[in-house]
């Protein structure tokens, strides 16, 4: 199953957006990826190389091509021309295997060993979590989200020099500083509040060079803030200043139509738990509502 443009560029670019309702959004975007995700490993696994896997392909190539070659050039010992082809078989053959077993490493890597980035976010995150949002929208609402589903540490959320300087870290040999917003949801529910989420990860990757090997250390800040903006007219007014809801601190400001109420949560990880996310993310707009009166 072949991706359109726009999903391919969905899938690849860094702060691509799209503005449309739930079931939209699922069918031309969601669903096609994590299918066209599936259909790789199907077609794999029918394939040569996934039938064969690294054992078969260390059989085929290497252990029976070897044991039937000298077994080959002991009957033939007095043939020249036998002798050469099977000894050309034997250093060719196991190429086969080479080639196989590289295919097969790199394909587990990639899509069995592990499940790929963009297909956990999705699967894990912006699935479950829009589907969520829109329950509590009008039919015919458009959500706006604007993604990066690409690894963190990839070239494209690479971090220049003057962009680490920004920052306040400082720049030493061997360090690399990524960042991404991974998630930027915005929405309006049936009762007038219109809401934001925004997930963002900075990581800084540093590789201390030794005289007995190189180390890798690394470390991140992981942040998901959530805004709230409500109107007066449906909901009284909270104490305007630092409060807590729920578990977490939040900044409530007022003005003349709305109140705004800003959830933020930090923390300190090198690696996305998309389900965790979520689930905060649910629990945040849960414990705003709880405290609404």
């Amino acid at each position: 199953m072949a991706l359109t443009k726009l999903q391919q560029e969905f899938k690849d670019s860094v702060g691509y957006k799209i503005e449309d309702t739930f079931a939209n959004i699922k069918s031309n975007y969601f669903q096609p990826i994590i299918e066209e995700e599936k259909k790789i490993i199907e077609d794999y696994e029918k394939s040569l190389f996934g039938k064969v896997g690294c054992g078969g392909a260390f059989s085929y190539g290497c252990l029976i091509p070897t044991i039937l070659g000298f077994i080959i050039v002991t009957a033939f010992s007095g043939n020249l021309y036998v002798k050469t082809l099977v000894y050309t078989l034997m250093l060719t053959l196991p190429e086969y295997f080479l080639i196989v077993w590289y295919n097969n490493i790199e394909f587990y890597d990639k899509h069995k060993e592990s499940t790929p980035n963009h297909i956990r976010i999705i699967r894990d995150l912006l699935l479950p979590f829009t589907g969520v949002i829109s329950q509590d929208m009008k039919d015919d609402s458009k959500i706006t989200l604007v993604t990066n589903l690409t690894k963190i540490n990839s070239k494209n959320n690479e971090l220049t020099d003057n962009q680490i300087r920004e920052k306040g870290i400082t720049i030493k040999h061997g360090l690399s500083v990524y960042e991404s917003d991974i998630m930027d949801l915005t929405a309006t529910m049936a009762d007038g509040t219109r809401i934001n989420y925004n997930l963002h990860q900075l990581l800084n990757e540093v590789i201390v060079y030794k005289k007995r090997g190189n180390k890798h250390k690394a470390k991140g800040k992981i942040t998901l803030k959530a805004v709230f903006a409500i109107p007066n007219k449906v909901y009284s007014p909270l104490p305007e200043g630092q409060i807590e809801i729920g578990n977490y601190p939040a900044l409530v400001s007022h003005s003349e139509k709305m109140q705004k109420i800003v959830i933020k949560d930090v923390t300190e990880a090198t690696s996305l738990d998309e389900a965790s996310i979520r689930e905060k993310a649910i629990d945040m707009m849960a414990a705003v509502y709880s405290v609404l009166g």
